[in-house]
């Protein structure tokens, strides 16, 4: 079975075919399908409810009903009630074979993070690229869309650490391709495409300007600029970070830093 929950929820089993395929929103079958797949451990029935449901409520019937609705798409039993613990803990069966992409996602950055730091550039960037493309978000919704839309589910360290890895590996990906000497207008495209998925990340930004500065081309980099105070102000009301201003007063002005070393030029 591959379950993959970087963009929406897909299910196929050994052959290929689709158990589940969702396509955003939010429904409570694919929305517990991601939860459990986010960690091999078992969840209580009581967190899992706290995580799908914004208010309290008596859950008792629609908690029956949605765990029999999940174990009906599911096959060979893969919703596993562990009825030893109290209140009863949930998890997703993994049998030999299996395939989630959140996992593969989180080796492809363990063994980028690895190569980085042994100074293996080419292997890094290439590990990053290849966990980056994992995710299946296009930008015009949520990275995780698929996930319940609640307050809880948003503060759930597991969530919030799921997303914080996908920024270090944007960023670190933007960082080692320009480290390797790449610049452009493919590392600034792609930057482009990561800032749609995440705004607020003012390094992105940085890396985008430097990027083109590189490439020759300043005009486009005093424009990614303008572009990036434009999101900031639509998106948060508020203009973005001092740093990204400094980045703009040293392209303007022609900095020899921006050729140097990553860390010479003004970063986070």
């Amino acid at each position: 079975m591959e379950i993959s929950i970087l963009g929406p929820l897909e299910i196929t089993d050994e052959h290929g075919r689709a158990v589940v395929r969702a396509h955003g929103g939010p429904h409570l079958v694919p929305a517990l399908l991601c939860i459990l797949a986010l960690r091999e451990q078992s969840w209580s029935g009581a967190e899992l409810k706290t995580l799908l449901w914004e208010r309290e409520r008596d859950l008792t019937s629609s908690w029956t009903t949605l765990i029999y609705r999940t174990r009906l798409l599911l096959p060979d039993r893969r919703l596993e009630t562990e009825r030893g613990m109290v209140p009863p803990h949930y998890r997703l069966k993994r049998l030999p074979g299996d395939v989630f992409d959140v996992e593969r996602f989180r080796d492809a950055m363990d063994h980028a993070t690895r190569s980085r730091n042994a100074g293996d550039l080419t292997t890094a960037a290439e590990r990053y690229h290849e966990g980056l493309r994992l995710w299946r978000s296009d930008g015009s919704g949520p990275l995780l869309p698929d996930f319940p839309a609640t307050y809880l589910m948003r503060q759930n360290d597991q969530y919030l650490e799921l997303l914080r890895q996908y920024r270090d590996a944007a960023e670190g990906y933007g960082e080692t391709i320009l480290e390797l000497g790449g610049h452009g207008q493919c590392l600034a495209d792609a930057l482009g495409h990561f800032i749609a998925r995440q705004p607020d990340d003012a390094r992105l930004h940085q890396l985008r300007m430097i990027a083109l500065y590189r490439a020759g081309r300043k005009g486009e980099a005093l424009q990614a600029h303008r572009d990036a105070c434009a999101i900031f102000q639509h998106h948060f009301e508020a203009p973005p970070p001092p740093a990204l201003d400094r980045v703009r007063e040293q392209i303007a002005h022609d900095d020899r830093r921006l050729w140097g070393p990553l860390d010479s030029i003004d970063s986070h």
